[in-house]
């Protein structure tokens, strides 16, 4: 196996350079066979300079009275995941993660990831904030309908049921220790 990164990895797949992909969000795509692989919490990035600094939590609603910052490539969302009442301005949009968090940085709007990806990303400018009332991000398992890989189906339940098992064992834990939130899954 051959790990690869891109940005797009849904155009990967299309393409037919790779077997199989991991990305967040839902796919819907007719070629594509898809496993929801887990969900998990968000959470706010805000420039260590941003007003919002000074809070321990901000809520969904909260950041559709700012400005965001979308990531048109490989994001999950878009100022419609929000209320009609309170949907954000986009303050800029990016192509990659490294471009979104230096936008976040910059303050040049707020940033909205999963807790896993946040906790891979750690920046001396950023400040990762926990989110309440936000749709959790959805992590997908996709390959190609027509002549897939061998082992593509059998790989993905594997990564479905190692899931499902962390999950439980998550869940065992958190009733038995301090419910402070944990802001990162291992796969």
């Amino acid at each position: 196996m051959q790990t690869v990164r891109r940005d797009d990895p849904a155009t990967g797949l299309r393409e037919g350079s790779l077997d199989a992909v991991l990305l967040w969000g839902t796919v819907r795509d007719p070629r594509l066979v898809t496993t929801e692989i887990l969900r998990e919490p968000r959470i706010a990035a805000v420039s260590r300079s941003s007003t919002l600094a000074v809070r321990d939590r901000v809520t969904w609603r909260d950041l559709g009275r700012r400005c965001i910052i979308v990531n048109t490539v490989s994001g999950t969302l878009t100022p419609q995941d929000w209320p009609a009442d309170a949907t954000p301005e986009i303050g800029v949009e990016t192509s990659n993660l490294e471009e979104y968090l230096h936008a976040v940085a910059a303050r040049r709007g707020v940033g909205v990831l999963p807790v896993s990806v946040a906790a891979q990303y750690p920046d001396p400018d950023i400040l990762y904030l926990p989110l309440t009332g936000a749709p959790p991000a959805v992590l997908t398992y996709a390959y190609p309908r027509t002549s897939p890989h061998p082992y593509a189906a059998a790989f993905g339940r594997v990564l479905r049921q190692t899931s499902q098992a962390s999950s439980e064992r998550r869940t065992a834990d958190s009733s038995r220790r301090d419910p402070t939130p944990s802001f990162g899954y291992a796969l």
